[in-house]
């Protein structure tokens, strides 16, 4: 049977190598592939045998060609998306460290850590406040000097106030819908309700009792019986247990007696080395009727530093409850602001007497010391301390302060001091890792209690959601 002029022309093409079309493939063997044909040639035979070599050897070629290109295309899509995933990996990365620091930062700035590292920025502030204050306080005279401190601190919390707490209001929003007047609705979100402001003002009056007995009662008496009757502060732990504002805990008391002993016998000791005596206003030369004043001075002196401590301690255990309504700052302001009745009354008997030309340089330096750091910046902290701890672990932090004093008075002032007043700093501070470690298990175990709750929450939830579909299959 003779070759078509269309199979010849498929046979030449495939000599000459050139490609042909899977379909042109199949129409020629389908033409051509019958060796078993009756009456069919030996060479027309060879020739269909050879068309069929070729057509296979060509099929295998375009079928390696396709799984090369099928490869490649697989390798490029594969590197597109790992280029495309890459920026998505660093990015996810990015996001998870930055989550870890602010849950590290949220965790640090809620702590106890946190809490005592701004008490003790307080110590310091108070040694350079007892370094540069009795200048001030001697040529001022101690009420008027406890009044003007007073004013300025408020003056300048006030403003501190607007621009930290601007989006801090004292009524809801559902309250202030009914003032058209932005004004108006700006000075009744600023301004605290009327049972708010009285517990304000007696918060306040409580911390202004505190500063103005101080000065007066150091005015009458002397450095160091102000120094031994201070530690009495730490009566805050007692009236904070009997009112049910803390848990008990045998070494919490046991801390605060530590502190308190450790640092009457450093300030003690002290005062005994230096050859003073706590009586130091008698003299037996002095007329007896003298003798009399000086001690009845002495007596009254010393019933201020006691009612001073008192009404600290009555201050931290208010300030605490008012510290979960109110920020920091706008607490301060509105305490010092409601306070301000008392030292302007003490003020106005003093003022007579007060004259302005003996004031000078060291007068105003110690003065803005006592305003701006250990007043504005003090009480701040002092506050966002008592937001995230017990009043007992504010309280014992004033027995820490003869360490701090004296610290101060070594490094700026230069004095020298006794080694026998070691075992008396040690007392304070192993009083003080007392108290805080009693704190320290105290919120573990209320941790501890939160994550029982929420687990028994959680497991009531799904109890009733497994008895709700339970019923639903009944």
């Amino acid at each position: 049977m003779a070759s078509t002029p269309s199979s010849e022309h498929g046979l030449v093409n495939l000599k000459q190598g050139q490609h042909v079309s899977s379909s042109t493939t199949t129409e020629i063997m389908e033409e051509h592939h019958h060796p078993q044909i009756i009456g069919v040639k030996d060479d027309e035979a060879l020739k269909v045998h050879h068309l069929d070599d070729e057509t296979a050897f060509i099929k295998n070629h375009n079928d390696d060609y396709d799984e090369q290109h099928n490869f490649k295309t697989i390798m490029d899509e594969h590197s597109i998306q790992a280029h495309d995933e890459s920026p998505i990996t660093s990015n996810s990365n990015e996001k998870g460290m930055l989550e870890k620091l602010k849950k590290g930062a949220t965790w640090f700035f809620s702590s106890q850590l946190y809490a005592n590292l701004l008490m003790v920025g307080t110590l310091f502030t108070f040694g350079g406040f007892c370094v540069l204050a009795p200048n001030p306080i001697s040529r001022f005279q101690p009420p008027i000097f406890a009044f003007v401190r007073t004013s300025l601190i408020t003056v300048v919390l006030f403003f501190l106030s607007i621009f930290i707490d601007r989006n801090y209001s004292f009524r809801s929003e559902r309250a202030l819908a009914r003032y058209k007047n932005p004004i108006l609705r700006y000075i009744k979100m600023k301004t605290p309700t009327f049972k708010m402001f009285k517990k304000l003002c007696i918060c306040g009056s409580m911390n202004t009792i505190n500063m103005v007995f101080f000065v007066i009662g150091l005015n009458m008496t002397s450095a160091t019986i102000a120094g031994l009757l201070q530690p009495l502060i730490a009566e805050v732990c007692i009236f904070s247990i009997l009112l049910k504002r803390e848990a008990k805990g045998i070494i919490k008391i046991l801390g605060v007696l530590i502190s308190c002993f450790g640092a009457i016998s450093m300030l003690g000791i002290s005062a005994l080395l230096d050859g003073e005596e706590i009586a130091e206003a008698t003299d037996p030369e002095e007329t007896p009727q003298k003798s009399i004043l000086q001690t009845f001075s002495l007596t009254i002196g010393m019933i201020l530093i006691v009612l001073n401590t008192l009404a600290y301690s009555v201050y931290l255990i208010l300030l605490k409850n008012l510290t979960k309504k109110v920020p920091p700052v706008t607490l301060s302001m509105w305490t010092f602001l409601g306070g301000l009745l008392i030292p302007f009354i003490v003020a106005c008997y003093y003022y007579p007497s007060f004259q302005f030309r003996k004031l000078d340089a060291n007068s105003f330096i110690g003065l803005a010391y006592a305003v701006f750091i250990h007043g504005t910046l003090s009480f701040v902290m002092n506050s966002k301390a008592s937001s995230l701890t017990s009043p007992t672990v504010i309280g014992i932090y004033n027995t820490v302060s003869p360490i701090v004093t004296t610290f101060m008075t070594v490094t700026i002032s230069g004095e020298t001091v006794s080694p026998w007043i070691i075992p008396g700093a040690i007392g304070i501070l192993v009083g003080l890792a007392f108290v805080i470690f009693s704190k320290w298990r105290e919120e573990r175990q209320r941790q501890k209690d939160e994550q029982d709750l929420k687990a028994r929450e959680k497991q009531q939830v799904e109890d009733s959601q497994e008895l709700q579909e339970f019923d639903e299959q009944a």
